[in-house]
Formats: C-alpha cells, structure tokens, sequence
C-alpha cells in the first residue's frame, strides 16, 4: 500500500492491516451513521404527519368550542329573554287592562325578583282602586237614596204646606163672613 498523495512511500505491513480495519470500521460507521440519518428522517416524517393530526384535531376542536359557546351564547340570551320579557309583558298587560277601566285583575306572581315586586305592586294597586271604586259606587248609591228621600219629604212638605195654605185660606173666608 502506498501513502497518499504519490509520494511513493510504502506503509508498514502492520499499518496496511490497521489501515484495513479502519476503513472496515469506517464503512461500518458511515452505514450506522446512514442508518441513523434515515431513522431520523422517518421519525421526523412520523414527528410532522402527527403533528398535522394534532393541528387539524386542535382546529376541529377550536371550531367546535366556538360553535358550543355561541349555541351557549343564543340559549342564555333566549333563557334571558323569557325570563325579563315575561313578567314585563305581564305587567304592560295588567296596565292597560287598569288603564281601560277593567279592575280586580287576576294577577299571578311566578317569582321574587324585582319583576315579581313590580307585579305585587301592580296587584296592590288593582284591589286598593277596586276598593275605592266600590267606596265611590256605595257612596254614590247612598247618596241616591238620600236624594230620593229629600225628594220624597220635599214633596210630602209641599203638599202639607198646600193643605195648610188651604186650609188658612178656608178659615180666613169663615173669619170674612163672621
């Protein structure tokens, strides 16, 4: 074996054998080394596919969350909805029946919430005017009855005083021809 480069020079016969097995040694380190590499790149390639798994499943379950949360979003606002319009709209309805003249209005208080305050108050007031109405209904029957009654004595008055009138009117005629 000759030295590299051309210079003619011969190695030793001890190193033309070591020189043997570190080729020997050296091939079998490039084939472990070439082995590695390929391993490497096929995990790296199983790394990047999981990966892309991973991603798409991340988004599938972003996009879902999204849609849970705005299906959560529009029950809440309907549920917020029945629960605020309900008594309100209860309220409005006893109103204007108050309003149109209708009292003793059946009135159902369904909570304790300042909308079950509100009906309790719309409530009191209905029977406190209900009350009222029948106190100015009553008064005014009376008030009928005692109209009648002066009527009726204002009469029965007039005619006493008719009598009498008569009557003086008969004794002043006797007193004329006395």
């Amino acid at each position: 074996i000759r030295a590299p480069g051309g210079t003619g020079h011969a190695y030793p016969a001890g190193a033309a054998a070591a020189l043997d097995k570190l080729v020997a040694v050296s091939v079998s380190l490039s084939d472990g080394l070439d082995r590695n590499s390929a391993m490497q790149v096929a995990q790296i390639e199983e790394s990047n596919q999981k990966s892309e798994h991973l991603y798409v499943l991340v988004r599938c379950l972003e996009w879902g969350g999204f849609f849970m949360a705005f299906v959560v979003v529009i029950c809440a606002a309907a549920y917020l909805l029945k629960v605020i319009l309900g008594p309100l709209r209860s309220a409005v309805e006893v109103a204007e029946r108050i309003a149109g003249g209708k009292l003793d209005n059946d009135i159902t208080i369904v909570s304790n919430d300042e909308f079950g305050n509100m009906l309790h108050a719309l409530r009191t007031m209905d029977r406190q005017l209900t009350d009222v109405v029948r106190g100015i209904k009553s008064s005014s029957e009376s008030i009928s009855v005692a109209a009648g009654e002066i009527a009726a004595g204002n009469t029965d008055l007039s005619s006493r005083t008719e009598q009498q009138a008569a009557s003086l009117e008969e004794t002043a005629a006797s007193m004329k021809l006395l």
